[in-house]
């Protein structure tokens, strides 16, 4: 019998203590045993999957390796900023993605987080040192695109102009779709 992502997430904050729970990693979500390629491509662990995590207010170090896609947004980079302030190392990968995915997914209603997605990670995590994840960096389709982005506020927004204390040294965008690097 296999227990859905969602209702696994759900209990670890009865089957763990929040307030002393720093490490956690999960690896291989995958599908049925018997699942075929569509169904393992199907599984999707979304925002709201993860949302029950948030009460592990000391975790300092958080990996996701997900069979198949994962579907997160900024506003909840955000949430896990503010409520795992003491994160060092943040892992979440997926087979799914590739460089040529970012189409796929949006027509699947998926997103995932974007460059501005990771200033509350900077700002909010100062001992954060690993990222690793796959975002959507195709929002702006020029570097001009992007310099007035920054200029006005809609990179940054209020965080815009402030300095970072953020100690990260290692950044990994895996299959990241960037549209003109």
């Amino acid at each position: 019998l296999t227990m859905p992502f969602a209702v696994f997430v759900a209990s670890l904050p009865q089957q763990l203590n929040p307030s002393t729970l720093t490490v956690l990693t999960i690896n291989n979500i995958l599908p049925p045993m018997a699942a075929s390629h569509h169904e393992v491509e199907a599984t999707t662990v979304r925002s709201d999957d993860l949302r029950p995590l948030l009460e592990f207010t000391r975790l300092e170090s958080f990996t996701l390796h997900a069979l198949g896609r994962i579907s997160l947004d900024d506003a909840f980079l955000f949430e896990m900023a503010a409520s795992w302030p003491a994160l060092r190392m943040l892992t979440l990968v997926c087979l799914e993605y590739g460089p040529t995915s970012h189409k796929t997914t949006r027509r699947a209603g998926l997103t995932l987080p974007s460059l501005p997605g990771l200033v509350s990670l900077a700002f909010l995590c100062i001992n954060l040192q690993e990222i690793s994840l796959c975002l959507d960096a195709t929002c702006w389709n020029s570097h001009t695109a992007f310099l007035q982005a920054v200029e006005s506020g809609e990179v940054y927004g209020e965080l815009r102009n402030k300095h970072s204390l953020c100690q990260l040294h290692t950044f990994s965008a895996n299959n990241s779709s960037i549209t003109s690097p």
